[in-house]
C-alpha cells in the first residue's frame, strides 16, 4: 500500500468510529430527552393540581380551609333540612353560597353543631 492509501484507510476508520460514537450518544440523548419530557409534563400537571389544607381551630370551633395550589377553586356546601313528620334530615347542594378561594387564600367555616330548634336549618358554609 502506498502512503496515500494508508492515509485514506486511517481517515475512513476514524470517520467510522466518530460516526458510531455519534450514533451511540444520539441514542442516549433520546433517553434523556424522553425523561426530560416526562418531567416537563409532570410540572405542567402540578399547575392544575388542587391542593387544599384543612385544619381545625378548637378555640373558635372553626374549620380552616386553605388553598395551597396555584389555581383558584370554588367551594360550596350542603344545606341540611328536616323533611316531613319523620324529621329525617336530607342534604341538598346549596350553590347560592359558593365561595371562591384564590391561590394562597383561606376561609373559616363554622364547625360547631347548634342544639335545639336552630338545628333544623343548618348550613355548612
Amino acid at each position: 500500500m502506498k502512503r496515500f492509501e494508508k492515509w485514506q484507510l486511517v481517515t475512513a476508520v476514524i470517520q467510522t468510529l466518530l460516526f458510531a460514537g455519534t450514533v451511540i450518544i444520539a441514542f442516549k440523548q433520546c433517553g434523556i430527552s424522553s425523561k426530560q419530557n416526562e418531567i416537563s409534563q409532570t410540572l405542567l400537571e402540578l399547575q392544575y393540581a388542587v391542593s387544599v389544607e384543612v385544619s381545625y381551630d378548637s378555640s373558635a370551633k372553626r374549620l380552616i380551609v386553605a388553598n395551597k395550589g396555584q389555581g383558584n377553586i370554588y367551594l360550596w356546601g350542603k344545606q341540611t333540612r328536616r323533611c316531613g313528620k319523620s324529621g329525617r334530615a336530607i342534604a341538598a347542594p346549596d350553590y347560592s353560597r359558593r365561595v371562591l378561594l384564590y391561590s394562597g387564600g383561606s376561609i373559616r367555616v363554622v364547625a360547631d353543631q347548634p342544639r335545639g330548634p336552630e338545628r333544623r336549618n343548618n348550613s355548612t358554609f
